[in-house]
Order: C-alpha cells, then sequence, then structure tokens
C-alpha cells in the first residue's frame, strides 16, 4: 500500500517537538503529536503493508528510509529495500508552484521513532536542495527581503511613525551630544555621543511623554514574543523582547540621525543660519524683475501665488525649513521674515503643520528601510541558525526555484520505481507556440478518421513554450567567447531514485 496526507506528520511532528521544554513529559509530548488515527491504523490493520508514504504541504523534497537498512543503500540508485518486513520510505514532495522550503532545519537527518513506524529510527537519504544550499539562501533573506516586501514598508513606516513621532518637537530633552559637535569632532566621538543621546534622551522621552507610543511598543512587545516560533517559554520571551526593543532603539535612532545630520551641516556650513525664506530671498535678490511679476500677480490672485511659491521654495530647501522651523516652535514665536507679498504671513498652525509634513517625509524614507532591514535580520538569523520561522523567513524569500515532482512506476514484477525530476531554476515567461497548431489539427483529423493520436506522441504535445529573452548578438557573443549558448527551456534532471519492493 501507498498511504498519501496531506502534511508529512513525520518531519512537522519532529520540529515542533524538538522546541518544547526540556522537562516536556512524554504523555504531553503524545498530545502534541497529529496524525493519530493514521498511526492507530499503521500499528494495527495496516501493520507491514505500507511500503510508502507520501505528502506535500513542505515546498521541496525530501527522502527518509528506516536507519536499521541505510547501510545496505549504497546510492540513490540501489533499491531502498532489501528485506521483508522493512517500514515505509517516507517521501516529502511539496516542490510544486509555490516558494521554496528549507531543508537545513527542517527534516533534519535524523528521525527519531517516528509514529506508526513501530518506533523506528530513519535517516535522510536525499534533500532537494541540499541542506548546504538550503542554508547558503538564507543569506538571499539580508539582500532581497525588501525588495520583494516591498508592501511591508506601510506597516514599517505606520509602525516606526507612531513609536518616535514625539520626538519630532522634543523641545525638553537636550542632546547634549550635539552640543559638543565641533569641526574636529572625530568619528568615534560622534558615534559615542549619537548612542547616548539615542539611549538615555529619547527612548526615555518616546516612553513617557505619548501615551499612543508607550502603548504601541508594549503592543509590539507582546507580538514579537507571542510570535517566536519555539514553545520553550524563556526563548519567546528573551527573543521576542530583543526583537522588540531593537526596533524601539532603531525607531529613535532614525530621529537623532536625522538631528546629528543637521547638526553637522550647521556646524560645517550655514544650515538654518539665514532665515527661513533663503530661496525666496536669494531669488528676489537675483531676479528682481520676477520678484515683482510675483508681486503682480498675488495681488490678482489675493497672494495664492506667491504663498504657493514660497512654501514650495521651503519643501525645496527641506533641511533648512526644518531647522529654522523647530527652532521657532521650540521658542513658540512666530517666525519673523519677510513675506513674498501684501498679503498677511499664514498662521503659526500652518508653520507647525509644514515641519510635521517635512519631518514626517524625510523620517519615513529613512525608517523604512531600517525596519525592514533588522526584520531581515532577524529572520536570518531565526532561519539560519536557530531552526525558528522556516515558514515565514522563506515565504518572506519568495524564491522560485528547485520545483520537483515525482513519477512512480509499477514494474510487471510488482516493484515500484520512484522518480523524483527536479527543476533547479524554472521558465517564468511564456510564449504560445505556433507549432502546437499543427500537432493540434492531426490529433483533429485523426479523430474525424476514427484514429487516436495521443498527446504523448505530439512532437509539440504544449500549447506554451519558454519565451527566449537574449538577444541573437548576445548568443553569438557568448559562443565566441566560448561559452555554452543560452536556453529557453530550464534543466530538468532526475535528482533522487529509488526502488521499494513488493
Amino acid at each position: 500500500m501507498i498511504v498519501i496526507t496531506h502534511d508529512p506528520n513525520w518531519v512537522l511532528d519532529a520540529h515542533r517537538l524538538a522546541s518544547l521544554p526540556t522537562g516536556t513529559s512524554s504523555e504531553e509530548k503524545q498530545r502534541d503529536r497529529t496524525g493519530k488515527h493514521l498511526e492507530y491504523l499503521m500499528n494495527t490493520s495496516l501493520r507491514g503493508k505500507v511500503r510508502l508514504r507520501l505528502a506535500g504541504d513542505i515546498h521541496n523534497y525530501q527522502r527518509h528510509i528506516p536507519a536499521p537498512w541505510a547501510a545496505a543503500v549504497t546510492s540513490n540508485r540501489s533499491p531502498a529495500t532489501r528485506a521483508a518486513g522493512m517500514p515505509p520510505v517516507l517521501i516529502v514532495s511539496g516542490g510544486g508552484g509555490a516558494f521554496l522550503h528549507p531543508t537545513h532545519c527542517l527534516g533534519g537527518e535524523t528521525l527519531t521513532s517516528v509514529a506508526g513506524t513501530g518506533g523506528t529510527d530513519y535517516v535522510r537519504a536525499c534533500a532537494y536542495p541540499s541542506g548546504s544550499v538550503s542554508h547558503a539562501l538564507t543569506m538571499q533573506i539580508l539582500s532581497k527581503f525588501r525588495r520583494r516586501n516591498w508592501r511591508f514598508d506601510v506597516i514599517g513606516g505606520l509602525l516606526y511613525l507612531s513609536l518616535a513621532h514625539p520626538l519630532f518637537t522634543a523641545c525638553e530633552t537636550s542632546h547634549a551630544g550635539i552640543a559638543t559637535i565641533t569641526k574636529s569632532s572625530g568619528s568615534l566621538q560622534l558615534v559615542a555621543a549619537f548612542l547616548s543621546d539615542t539611549v538615555f534622551n529619547e527612548i526615555p522621552y518616546l516612553l513617557s511623554s505619548s501615551t499612543l507610543s508607550s502603548t504601541v511598543f508594549l503592543g509590539f512587545v507582546v507580538v514579537c514574543v507571542m510570535s517566536v516560533d519555539s514553545g520553550k517559554v524563556g526563548v519567546k520571551f528573551w527573543f521576542g523582547t530583543c526583537h522588540a526593543v531593537v526596533h524601539l532603539f532603531c525607531a529613535a535612532a532614525v530621529n537623532v540621525a536625522i538631528e546629528y545630520c543637521f547638526a553637522l551641516l550647521s556646524v560645517h556650513g550655514n544650515l538654518g543660519n539665514d532665515g527661513l525664506y533663503l530661496l525666496w530671498n536669494k531669488f528676489s535678490a537675483r531676479f528682481p524683475s520676477g520678484a515683482v511679476s510675483v508681486d503682480f500677480v498675488g495681488s490678482l490672485t489675493f497672494g495664492i501665488v506667491p504663498a504657493f511659491l514660497s512654501i514650495s521654495m521651503l519643501i525645496l530647501d527641506a533641511s533648512n525649513s526644518q531647522v529654522v522651523l523647530r527652532h521657532q516652535l521650540c521658542n513658540a514665536s512666530d517666525v519673523n521674515s519677510s513675506w513674498p507679498s501684501d498679503a498677511a504671513p499664514p498662521p503659526f498652525s500652518l508653520y507647525r503643520l509644514l515641519y510635521w509634513a517635512l519631518r514626517s517625509s524625510w523620517y519615513w524614507v529613512l525608517a523604512c528601510p531600517v525596519m525592514s532591514g533588522v526584520v531581515a535580520i532577524y529572520l536570518w538569523v531565526s532561519v539560519g541558525y536557530l531552526g525558528f520561522h522556516w515558514n515565514e523567513g522563506f515565504s518572506s524569500l519568495q524564491h522560485t526555484g528547485y520545483k520537483n515532482f515525482l513519477r512512480l512506476k509499477v514494474r510487471s514484477d510488482g516493484n515500484l520505481d520512484v522518480y523524483a525530476i527536479g527543476i533547479k531554476k524554472p521558465t517564468t515567461r511564456w510564449v504560445l507556440d505556433a507549432k502546437h497548431k499543427k500537432d493540434a489539427m492531426m490529433a483533429e483529423a485523426a479523430a474525424r478518421n476514427g484514429d487516436f493520436y495521443p498527446a504523448h506522441e505530439w512532437e509539440n504535445p504544449s500549447r506554451w513554450k519558454p519565451q527566449e529573452r537574449r538577444s541573437v548578438h548576445r548568443m553569438l557573443k557568448r559562443v565566441g567567447r566560448g561559452k555554452k549558448p543560452p536556453n529557453a527551456h530550464p534543466e530538468v534532471r532526475v535528482i533522487d531514485h529509488c526502488m521499494i519492493q513488493r
């Protein structure tokens, strides 16, 4: 018999039970196992009859064989069994159209006391991709997480803004490090001052000055702790809490980085020293006739055009505008500068709104890659070294390679050949195949004459063919260098073969 189920409980249960606390009793482990009804059948009425178990759900290929018979298997192409009464071979083949799952932290090289096999231990005979390749692929989480999950910026940006928004107008906090910045300040001095201001000034103010920020942080801690893929309470608490604290530090550090950038530009330049309307004053001095024209148009449009141009220049000179506006907001005074028309200056609340818009935009642009980077590092460490979040880590990677499927052949003597077909890099672009239409017309003609022209005998049975993306010039250039010409068809090969005796 061949038993086919949806999920491979011999792999998933082993991973889940391994994450339970050390003192977990055998009774509790028994309760956490799945497939108990099937296990009962395999231990009773199906005992000794099941030769193969197949499952998908996990998006890779793995074959486990009983450890007592592993020494008899000399290669992947050798018979998988050489004695009667051998427990079933366990095969996971879920590499269809979904993203790839890792093999280095899921399945493992050994499985102990697999349910439904009389407590037999198993060893892994084949994995596609191999454990070393799977572990190497985790590095792509660092480089491709944000590019392949760019919508995550919406969540990350809003979360960081809700945490750090009280720091934008935090006039009460004193940046002791900024006050010590001079033209002769060294890199180490700046880094030490930056860390000191972030940890001892910004973070305490962030948590104590805003109910929203403290509530969001507490909620974020709970989410991070509960989402840790481990059954051990201590691991969940410390790993999740550290993850949340790193995000808190980064949320404050982004704002401090902006302040330090402005401080350095003020020390080494003249940022914020020439008033709010620096660009407008330079425009008026350089093009006096243009300023007169703007005033004239302003008198006809009730001052709308000059106001629009001035605010546009404030946005263009965003760094200078933020420095001056924050100084004015912290001193609770009106912005005293020449307005480009006879109309009254806008109210003070407009300047506050403009400052918030500029600072939020700058903060969003810098915070989104930082947020994504922290999550990417968290998933990389979890999947690559701790065995956590194997599904979340590789689903965010969205790797489209290492597809696989099975072909089963029952021989005339009753033995079963199992072939695993692998496609390392499948085609993603397809075009209609004109040659397929010819075969289809031949099949229709044969059907009208009462004959049968099966599809597997067609020269071009598929309606679609891979799209050749390389130009002829690049192909000839590649061949001239002695390299293999590009081929649109992916490499398809047998990655595993075993023969199961009846």
